[in-house]
């Protein structure tokens, strides 16, 4: 379970930045046009 745990953890936070980075990138890009 430890090692289950880890990974978890690991893919939790990269959906978390792909989102930040979506929001981000998203409006400059509706910007741009």
């Amino acid at each position: 379970q430890r090692v289950s745990s880890k990974p978890n953890i690991k893919h939790s936070k990269v959906p978390t930045v792909n989102i930040v980075e979506k929001k981000v990138i998203e409006p400059q890009l509706e910007m741009d046009q």
